[in-house]
């Protein structure tokens, strides 16, 4: 047709709309008085582009929080006195070896990449849950899972069995139940060790968004780093208590 489409802003003192991209900060005072704040814009982390938004939105509000207690400390003090009296924001914060996301995802609705783990029964996943879903529904079946990955390695081969006695479940087959719940516990210390190198893992089902056992499997890594974390740091608490006894 011909056409050459451009667009074009004019800035209008008329709109309210265009305060915030004025270059004059008192122009702020009036959204203020309104009650408007200000939120910084989050982008979510690339892995996590197939996560449930729920996870956006609590990323997002952490830092969000971050940057309306940092609007409160200028309205409060000044720009100047903000800037020695600012808390770091979340993302500032985070060490250099800050922690992997783990996100979750159905086979039938992403593309495989680097950081998938298989956890359903068709690929003989070893963090694949035992239970089939029946006529039990996901919630006990998840929850019978989260419960075995909590059973140590002292009697594996009887972790299957107790769990499934205590959620009124039927025993399911494993040809080796010890080997099956070692690797159980290999596979979940693997995924560990990658989100604590700040590696992205995402957890690959069928079930996903639908309840599934990965979100139990997602809570249990990030206790187990938590444990570690409070392990590590025992040691120091010991010996500031020590001197402060004596």
């Amino acid at each position: 047709m011909g056409m050459a489409i451009w667009f074009e802003y004019v800035p209008s003192k008329a709109n309210v709309a265009d305060l915030p991209t004025r270059p004059c900060r008192a122009s702020y005072a009036f959204l203020r008085a309104l009650g408007a704040r200000r939120i910084a814009l989050v982008l979510p982390p690339f892995p996590a582009w197939d996560e449930s938004p729920a996870l956006w939105m609590d990323q997002g509000v952490a830092v969000a929080e971050g940057a309306a207690r940092a609007a409160e400390l200028h309205e409060q003090v000044g720009a100047e006195g903000a800037s020695r009296a600012l808390p770091p924001s979340p993302a500032a914060a985070a060490p250099p070896s800050a922690l992997g996301h783990i996100t979750l995802a159905n086979h039938r609705h992403c593309m495989p990449c680097e950081g998938d783990v298989a956890i359903d029964r068709t690929h003989e996943a070893p963090l694949a849950n035992p239970w089939p879903i029946g006529s039990h529904g996901p919630r006990v079946v998840c929850e019978a899972f989260a419960a075995l990955m909590r059973c140590g390695r002292d009697v594996p081969e009887l972790a299957v069995r107790s769990v499934s006695r205590d959620f009124g479940l039927p025993v399911p087959y494993e040809e080796r139940p010890a080997a099956a719940h070692q690797a159980r516990l290999e596979a979940l210390d693997a995924i560990v060790g990658r989100v604590q190198r700040g590696m992205g893992v995402r957890l690959v089902c069928w079930c996903y968004p639908r309840r599934c056992h990965g979100e139990d499997v997602r809570r249990r890594v990030y206790e187990l780093i938590a444990d570690a974390e409070r392990a590590a740091e025992a040691p120091s608490r010991r010996r500031k208590r020590a001197r402060r006894q004596r």
